[in-house]
Formats: C-alpha cells, structure tokens, sequence
C-alpha cells in the first residue's frame, strides 16, 4: 500500500488505555510507510506530550464551550496544514470533531472507532455521534469488540452497516523481575497471596467490592495500580472495614513499571461495571496470570475462546459469593492457577499488536488506495 497521511484525533491526553491504543496504531502505521500523527484535543495529564509525532490542541482541560468551540477551528486550522488523506477518531468527542473537521478540509476517508457500550457515551454524544454515523460523515467506524458493537443494534442500519470490528491489541510487554524482588520493589509483604488490578479509581472500575471480597480471605492482601477521583473515598472506606494492614493503593504506575506489578502479585481481579475490550485483562493474560473478572460480554468475548480452554474465570458483578468461590478456587489450588496460566498466555496472542494495526490499516488506508 502507498504511504498515507493519517491523523489520528484522540479526546483528551490522559494515562489509559484508548490513548496507549491511538499510540500503538500511529506507530504501527508510521512502520509501514505511513505518516502519521496523534493529536489530543486538550490535556489533563502530561503522559505523552514527550512523544514524537505528537500534538495537543488545547494545553489544558477544556473547561466550556467557547474552550471546545476554539478546539474545533484550531483543529480544522492544523488539519488544513497537515493535509490528511485519512483521520481517526478515538473516543466520543475525538471521532466527532475529528471525522466533522475532516469534512470541513477535505479529508476522504473518515473513521470513528467505538470503545464502550452504546448507552455509556453521553446523550449528547451519543446522538451526535447517530447523526453523524447514519450520514456520510463517518465514512467507517470501529468497534473494539464483538460485544460493543451488539449494543448499537438498535441504531439504524446505515449506521451499523459502516461497522468493523477490531480487538485492541497489546504489545509482548517485557519479563518483570522476580516474583520477590518486584514485592520489594512496590513495598509488597513477601510471603502472602496478593490480588491485583490496574486501572483508574473511578465508578466504572468498582475496585471498592474488592474491599468486601477481601474480608472474606484474611491472610489474603489486595494491590491496586491507579489514581482517579475516588482515592480518597476509597482511603476512608479501607479504614472503616479495618483493611489498612492489607491493602495498597499504590497510586499510578508507570507504563514501564506494569510488568514489575504484574510479576509481583498472584491473581489478577478485575470486578469492572462495563468496558469495550480492557487492555489490563489482555496484559494480564500476555503475562500469564490467572484472572478473576465481572462476568460481562466483553470479557466473556476474551475470556471465553472459542473451540478452546477458557483462559480465566468469571464471577457475578457485584456477587460476593461468586468471587468468594472463584477466588477460592485459584488461592486454594496452585495446580489450578497453573492451568490458567498457560491458557491465558494462549489466548493472548490473539490480541498482538500487528493484528491490531492490519485492521486500522483496511478500514482507514484501504478505502483510498481502492479509490486511487
């Protein structure tokens, strides 16, 4: 395929997994010949504005309208001078300034992608975002999972008929330390059965039905990898059910320093409300570490292969006596976290990163070579 220019319009800079994605594809595409960029639309942490190929339209959170109204036209402005023959547009507000902006400069090929359920975008998102799919703005749109897109089911046909389905995609990530020396590195106890989850402390994440699964194994502790808006509800919740002794926040973790977490805890607890595909269960999976998560349809879609072992185990969201016996069954047989683990390290190559970038590649690039 003949090098394209390629934008890709991502909502916010911030530490997660929809803007490690947008990352991960531009690089894969600029490897194959392609020039292409990331943009954010403005900034709420500084986690990639050091990265090449990199531009943040606002250096700051976008605070009102006038704010996202000068986001928009400095973007058609930048975009205008880029000349992209394609844009991307990652998360709600990124696929419909990105793929609106594209029409404006005369972009050809105009993808959306879809990260979570229809009903968790907001309903004016939401409706935009209908709009804009039904019509000829969107000329595709991804959906992360088989699971999301069944969400949009109720949409209208020309909407869904633009629809590709393309499972995130997570790098091999590299062999952490020894199991003791990652537990000191972290100021982890040595000796004891340590839960583990990567993610932001927000509602949708629901770490706190942890803390309840927690007292029903009391040699057992917990580790959580991520900041976010509820940490200090969750410092007061943790007092309260007397859990100090037993459970750290350790507050964010550098992408670099995942692996050490991974290669420091034994079983990896996911309890999420909702998601779209979640890239810390794929990495948990590329590491080997046996899962407990929410029995929801994207995780099912991971977990649950088919024609092959399942590579984790599901428990009832929000049911504490599922997790119990889940739970019980990992920390109570050694022989069944290893069967787990070489499930899991199966399954996961199913998620690489290269076949990641081949389905960006067809349902962005393909389309104009066609055409050319």
């Amino acid at each position: 395929m003949i090098g394209k220019r390629a934008l890709i319009v991502v909502t916010k800079m911030d530490q997660g997994g929809a803007m490690l994605m947008a990352l991960q594809v531009a690089r894969g595409l600029r490897e194959r010949g392609h020039a292409v960029e990331t943009w954010f639309l403005y900034k709420e942490n500084p986690a990639y504005e050091d990265e090449r190929h990199v531009k943040v339209i606002l250096p700051r959170k976008a605070r009102n309208i006038l704010d996202y109204v000068r986001i928009f036209f400095r973007l058609v402005k930048k975009m205008r001078e880029f000349e992209p023959d394609a844009v991307l547009g990652i998360l709600p507000l990124g696929s419909v300034f990105g793929t609106l902006a594209g029409i404006f400069v005369g972009c050809r090929s105009r993808v959306a992608s879809q990260r979570n359920p229809s009903r968790e975008q907001r309903p004016t998102m939401r409706w935009l975002d209908m709009i804009l799919g039904t019509t000829k703005v969107y000329s595709g749109n991804v959906v992360v999972s088989g699971a999301v897109r069944d969400t949009y089911q109720h949409y209208p046909r020309p909407y869904r008929r633009k629809m590709t389905v393309v499972w995130n995609g997570v790098a091999s990530l590299d062999q952490g330390p020894p199991k003791a020396q990652a537990r000191r590195r972290l100021g982890l106890p040595l000796d004891e059965c340590i839960l583990g989850n990567v993610g932001r402390l927000v509602v949708q994440k629901n770490q706190d039905f942890l803390f309840e699964v927690l007292l029903n194994f009391p040699e057992t502790h917990l580790a959580l990898a991520g900041d976010g808006g509820l940490r200090a509800e969750y410092e007061q919740r943790i007092k309260s059910l007397a859990l100090q002794p037993r459970v750290r926040l350790l507050g964010w973790v550098p992408v670099s320093d995942i692996p050490t977490f991974l290669s420091a805890i034994d079983i990896f607890v996911f309890p999420s409300r909702y998601e779209g595909l979640p890239n810390a269960v794929l990495e948990a999976l590329s590491t080997g570490l046996p899962v407990v998560a929410s029995d929801i349809p994207p995780v099912r879609e991971i977990l649950f292969p088919e024609g092959a072992e399942p590579a984790g185990l599901v428990a009832g969201l929000d049911d504490t006596e599922s997790w119990i016996v889940a739970l019980r069954r990992l920390i109570e047989s050694p022989a069944e976290r290893e069967k787990l683990s070489h499930a899991a390290r199966r399954r996961a190559r199913d998620f690489s990163v290269s076949k990641m970038v081949d389905g960006y590649e067809e349902v962005l690039l393909s389309p104009l070579e066609n055409a050319g």
